[in-house]
């Protein structure tokens, strides 16, 4: 029994080794495809979403109060909490967050809401 330990240790040994060794390089492996798909993110051009906000209201902080312009008109399309008729409604307020606030607090369920037609 001893005679076939002391032959089964080298090749255990050996095994374990390998292992290791296997696993060794799987990791490194992993982090050099993560290495080279972030910079392959980085090398592609920036697609600009066309849906995504233009204006400058429309990025919630990046305008200083001081600059913003003054109160707008707003329409807001919703949902009336109350009668769940479908409604639209003309609302005066700063930024579009703002007017979709104000919607909410009279009581609709806000789905859009855009500026009022002949708003600059």
């Amino acid at each position: 029994m001893d005679d076939i330990l002391s032959q089964l240790k080298p090749l255990l040994l050996k095994i374990g080794l390998a292992a290791v060794v296997v696993g060794i390089v799987l990791i490194l492996y992993r982090h050099l495809m993560q290495w080279y798909y972030r910079m392959q993110d980085r090398a592609k051009p920036r697609q600009v979403d066309p849906t995504a906000a233009t204006e400058a209201e429309d990025l919630e902080g990046t305008i200083p109060l001081a600059t913003r312009s003054s109160v707008r008109k707003w329409k807001v399309s919703g949902v009336e909490k109350t009668s769940g008729e479908d409604t639209t409604w003309y609302i005066e307020a700063e930024s579009r967050a703002n007017a979709k606030v104000k919607a909410e607090l009279k009581g609709m369920i806000v789905t859009a809401v855009e500026r009022a037609a002949g708003e600059i």
